[in-house]
């Protein structure tokens, strides 16, 4: 019983909505297009999980915004995702990395998300504030940040929050 409210617009939405008609999925969709700024603590409120589809938008303020919130948020393996709902069974470029997270929605979280790697690499350039890179490759995720030059370990199947850093025991 998914249902989903796309906040925002970009050069994608009339084809995503006719491929939702097209699917027969209107009745699950609802697009608002641009919103102001201070409807999104409403939105937030809606909704159970905050789903980042943008391809070009780097860190958007919407992620920081949900967690403050306590809304999960899913925010890489979002082509493979979108694509599988539009397209079931479309493969995923081969340079591109990433898992649907379709399996795991429809089915109440009891599906797994299926990669066709087991390692997710992420990096934010070094021109900003507090830059850092993670990569997660099974149940754990190394994160290092380039100013301070510290890194961190997680066993995320036994901390899902990162709140107990392996290197420090």
């Amino acid at each position: 019983n998914a249902r989903f409210l796309l906040v925002g617009d970009g050069i994608l939405r009339e084809k995503l909505a006719s491929q939702i008609a097209n699917a027969g999925l209107t009745d699950r969709f609802q697009f608002t297009g641009l919103v102001p700024p201070e409807r999104i603590p409403e939105l937030l409120a809606a909704t159970d999980l905050v789903v980042h589809t943008s391809l070009r938008e780097g860190l958007a303020r919407v992620l920081p915004q949900a967690l403050l919130a306590g809304k999960p948020v899913i925010s890489y393996d979002v082509m493979a995702t979108v694509l599988d709902f539009v397209k079931p069974g479309f493969a995923l470029p081969r340079a591109a990395e990433g898992g649907s997270w379709m399996p795991l929605l429809l089915s109440g979280g009891k599906e797994p998300v299926k990669r066709p790697i087991d390692r997710f690499v992420w990096h934010q350039a070094v021109e900003v504030a507090h830059p850092q890179s993670a990569i997660r490759k099974g149940d754990y995720k190394l994160l290092y940040f380039w100013d301070t030059r510290e890194g961190l370990l997680f066993d995320l199947k036994n901390d899902l929050g990162e709140t107990r850093d392996l290197g420090r025991r």
